[in-house]
């Protein structure tokens, strides 16, 4: 091993055999029970961007209301559809991206891979910056004397060099931590979660709300959206689940669980408070120990997740291309630049507005992934073809224009309804009526191409 090899392997690491490889992941290496990977997942969903997420639903809705819309929009509909994603990656041993082939072609998925960086580095980006405030909150609270914005920018880089480090060592590194951490994480949320509620009680906080202009409809599209951004990363984690049912259902349930009730606890917070975030109010003594404890492993928990499934994502873009980079560099690449958006503190207040616009771009990709595998492939795809530029999922120059013109369809339909139409009628869900007319267009196209070329 060279200087550089090993100066690689200590800073970087090294992923389980097979984390690092696009190639469909076999039986035998499977090593994700059910409750593995609803660990992994809860431990996403356990994130302090969704305190300021929940926060927001309230401006026009009671608690209760918002979570009742966040239950059935994220937990239900969106946690369901993330769920379907995650069964392919099952089914066929495969990452995210990769399956995205059959439907977009070979080279074709560049288009799902630029999506998913453009979503999963804002996201990266969102986590690293709210964990490195609450931190230097936390640090300026013990010595008042340090606060600056030097502080500050040291703060979010030392989430965001710690999210990279531990990335790059693969999937292997973040089972182990979302074993050891995400039980104690929720435990936490109990006492953040009384802490969040002030001086009134959980029957008064219920019925209390902030003023704004959120309707009941328009909370669970924007919940469904915010399920779906979680969804480039499902058939990363599932390929190496040992079962199909504990595959779907770990991912599913820890959206279903886990993520409203901490938008609940933002909630709570929100109008019990008045902040949007309560770990910035547990004070000192136990609950600043609690808080440094959730800002580290709550934001490393879900931000390694993010940047390692964006990393998966480059590395597909460049097979395609007939080039192979290795998972640490790829990692480096985006993680940098998230870390240097991070430190603009502003990316946190454009969270909502931001979901709405990811809506445009994932809602169709995905409606076409499920149309795709489901239907026109009924649940079984030839892995060795999605490897092959002579396969059967090649396309034109590598490039299948049904996915093409389904998605320009989609995303031109969803972001026409939402700008002319939601605000003016809010029981019109956007993002469903996005997906599904996708999902039929690409059915129709593609069934309209084999006729012509039988």
């Amino acid at each position: 091993m060279s200087a550089w090899d090993r100066l690689k392997f200590l800073v970087f690491g090294a992923p389980m055999e097979g984390e690092d490889d696009i190639r469909p992941f076999g039986m035998d290496k499977r090593k994700y029970s059910f409750l593995d990977i609803f660990l992994i997942f809860s431990g996403t969903q356990i994130a302090i961007s969704f305190f300021v997420v929940g926060a927001g639903t309230v401006q026009g809705l009671t608690v209760l209301q918002s979570f009742v819309a966040v239950f059935l929009g994220y937990g239900i509909v969106g946690g369901l559809i993330v769920g379907f994603i995650g069964k392919i990656g099952f089914n066929e041993g495969i990452p995210t991206m990769v399956a995205t082939r059959s439907a977009f072609g070979i080279r074709g998925s560049i288009l799902p891979v630029i999506i998913t960086f453009i979503e999963l580095t804002g996201w990266t980006a969102v986590q690293v910056a709210l964990g490195g405030s609450a931190l230097n909150t936390l640090i300026v609270s013990v010595n008042p004397a340090l606060q600056s914005n030097a502080t500050l920018i040291i703060s979010v880089v030392i989430i965001g060099v710690a999210t990279l480090l531990i990335a790059t060592r693969g999937g292997r590194t973040i089972k182990k931590m979302s074993d050891l951490v995400v039980p104690i994480l929720i435990i936490s949320l109990i006492y953040v979660a009384y802490i969040a509620m002030g001086k009134y009680s959980f029957g008064q906080i219920l019925n209390m709300k902030n003023e704004g202009t959120n309707t009941f409809l328009s909370i669970f599209d924007v919940m469904i959206v915010s399920a779906l951004t979680w969804a480039p990363m499902a058939a990363d984690y599932t390929r190496m689940g040992k079962t199909s049912k504990g595959s779907m259902y770990g991912v599913w349930l820890s959206l279903l669980i886990v993520t409203p009730v901490i938008h609940m606890i933002g909630m709570i917070s929100a109008v019990g408070l008045g902040v949007p975030n309560p770990l910035t109010a547990l004070g000192s003594g136990i609950g600043s120990l609690i808080a440094l404890f959730m800002i580290l492993f709550a934001t490393l928990t879900t931000s390694v997740l993010i940047l390692y499934s964006t990393a998966m994502a480059g590395i597909n873009m460049m097979e395609s291309f007939g080039k192979k980079v290795p998972l640490w560099a790829v990692a480096t690449v985006v993680g940098i630049p998230a870390i240097i958006l991070a430190t603009k503190l502003e990316v946190v207040f454009f969270v909502i507005p931001y979901l709405d616009y990811l809506g445009g771009l994932l809602a169709p990709l995905f409606g076409i992934m499920i149309f795709d595998y489901y239907f026109t492939n009924r649940g079984k795809l030839s892995t060795d073809d999605l490897y092959k530029e002579s396969g059967r999922y090649w396309g034109q120059g590598g490039f299948n224009v049904p996915g093409y013109i389904s998605w320009i369809v989609g995303a031109v339909s969803y972001f026409y309804l939402l700008k002319m139409v939601r605000p003016y009628h809010s029981w019109v869900i956007v993002s469903l009526i996005s997906l599904v007319l996708s999902g039929i267009i690409y059915l129709i196209l593609k069934k309209k191409t084999v006729s012509q070329n039988a």
